[in-house]
């Protein structure tokens, strides 16, 4: 029978049990973590697809370096792909958005060093043919010869600076476009395009530096 107390009628049933709240509050608890369950799982998914985009983008401008080897290549993307299963092995552990969000991060910062000391090397290679073209070069002085691969090192040095911008770009792209099938197309279209741009821009870097020395050479021959 219900007391009649007015602070404990409203909790009380028919049978004068007064766990009504306490029920309610489980069901509601419940179901507020299978919510939070969910939208992490849904994050965990989302960062799944990012990494693998990422990856997949990264990768293709390790493919277009010219003047590193195969095997040096495929070195760099095994880093890359090592990088992007260490995240996901995180991914599937973590229990918090932010968890997911720190080993995406990991794993982009690893992969993205790879891709640009991958370009490094290969700028260092272009670098290296240039300056032994200058040594070659007739009609330049010792000193000439010394300050044009000094000029050769500077165009190196901001050709790497160029490649790192333009990876941050390419793996923001990929993170962008990753699963939307019509935003995927834009980003490695855009990608495609930063590459050409970027591998163009160090070969003339370098490129025009060499000219110049041998326009100089030729110069001092006939002067």
């Amino acid at each position: 029978v219900p007391s009649g107390d007015p602070t404990t009628a409203a909790s009380e049933d028919v049978t004068g049990n007064t766990n009504k709240p306490e029920k309610a509050a489980e069901v509601t608890d419940t179901g507020s973590k299978q919510e939070d369950k969910a939208a992490l799982d849904s994050t965990k998914t989302k960062a799944d697809t990012q990494l693998d985009s990422v990856s997949s983008e990264l990768k293709k401008v390790v493919d277009t370096l010219d003047n590193i080897t195969d095997t040096v290549k495929a070195g760099a993307k095994s880093k890359v792909d090592t990088a992007i299963s260490s995240a996901k092995e995180a991914i599937t552990k973590a229990d918090s958005e932010e968890a997911v969000k720190k080993a995406v991060d990991a794993a982009a910062d690893t992969a993205k060093k790879t891709v640009v000391d991958s370009i490094t090397e290969d700028i260092t290679k272009q670098a290296d043919k240039a300056k032994t073209a200058i040594d070659s070069i007739a009609g330049l002085s010792d000193k000439e010869k010394t300050a044009y691969k000094a000029e050769v090192d500077k165009a190196a040095s901001k050709a790497v600076g160029k490649a790192a911008e333009a990876v941050a770009r390419i793996a923001a792209n990929a993170a962008t476009g990753a699963g939307d099938s019509g935003k995927a197309a834009a980003s490695s279209e855009a990608n495609v395009k930063l590459i050409e741009e970027l591998n163009k821009e160090i070969t003339a870097d370098i490129s025009d530096v060499k000219t110049e020395a041998k326009v100089k050479g030729v110069s001092n021959i006939y002067a």
